[in-house]
């Protein structure tokens, strides 16, 4: 069964891509997650349809025909920057270049956020989601309730895992989560909205890969959402993210006590 579409997929979206694989693909990626969007072809035809039309997110292509994704978003924000009339867009980058400076050269230019090619459906959904949470001047947003971790996935990723390590090692680091968890999540309550994000998004890093790593994907994807917020020191939300974190892992630790009892009977 499809997932259901999320609450928040009244987003305006616009594609600048040139290439029609990579235009195929995003919006692939987008029905998948619950979007739709409209599609350019190039950086000229991306600054007439943010005139022509409000969006509250471009995923702009960095290297295209006409006008380059760093020129269009310079013209985008040209009219769009301190405008009452007309609201400013969140531009996320989207580039196969991954070199060091790339993150700092798109955001010198004038964009908000940086995803590589090949595009990745979480990454893409962290994006996004990001692209819900208001800015200093914004009304606050709503962050969509997260359900539960998925049993079928903790379960599917762990008997990978057992295959890989042996069920003993499992245990090991299920173990491990299980202790290290409650307290990486009060020291990230005491962080929430604070001056030090750095430390915030170390931790909010680490969760997401160690969550992930036993298929508690949704878990993953709060703790992202966290790590994007601390990143651009966008604390409005942060603290209850760090309840929805804390929510999902109290949810979790039946469905990790019960795997561990699955792979190990006694």
């Amino acid at each position: 069964m499809a997932a259901p579409a999320p609450s928040y997929s009244a987003l305006r979206i616009l594609i600048a891509e040139d290439n029609e694989v990579n235009r195929r693909l995003a919006l692939l990626l987008l029905n998948r997650l619950g979007y739709t969007a409209d599609v350019v072809v190039n950086g000229r035809e991306a600054v007439e349809a943010v005139r022509a039309r409000p969006y509250d997110v471009v995923l702009m292509d960095c290297h295209m025909p006409e006008l380059d994704g760093y020129a269009a978003t310079g013209e985008i924000r040209a009219f769009t920057s301190g405008s009452a009339d007309r609201p400013r867009p969140r531009i996320i980058a989207v580039t196969a270049a991954a070199m060091s400076g790339d993150r700092e050269k798109c955001l010198s230019a004038g964009m908000d956020d940086y995803v590589t090619k090949p595009v990745k459906a979480d990454a893409l959904r962290a994006a996004l989601e990001l692209a819900t949470v208001p800015g200093p001047s914004s009304p606050p947003a709503t962050i969509p309730e997260v359900e539960t971790d998925s049993p079928r996935e903790l379960r599917e990723t762990t008997d990978t895992l057992a295959a890989e390590l042996g069920p003993d090692s499992v245990k090991e680091l299920v173990d491990a989560y299980l202790a290290d968890t409650p307290e990486r999540l009060k020291e990230m309550a005491a962080l929430a909205g604070g001056d030090d994000q750095v430390t915030l998004r170390r931790l909010a890093h680490s969760l997401k890969g160690t969550s992930t790593l036993f298929g508690l994907n949704r878990t993953g994807n709060v703790a992202a959402l966290l790590e994007k917020l601390a990143a651009a020191g966008e604390k409005s939300e942060q603290a209850r993210l760090v309840q929805e974190l804390d929510r999902l892992f109290q949810a979790s630790c039946p469905l990790l006590h019960n795997r561990i009892q699955e792979l190990i009977p006694a």
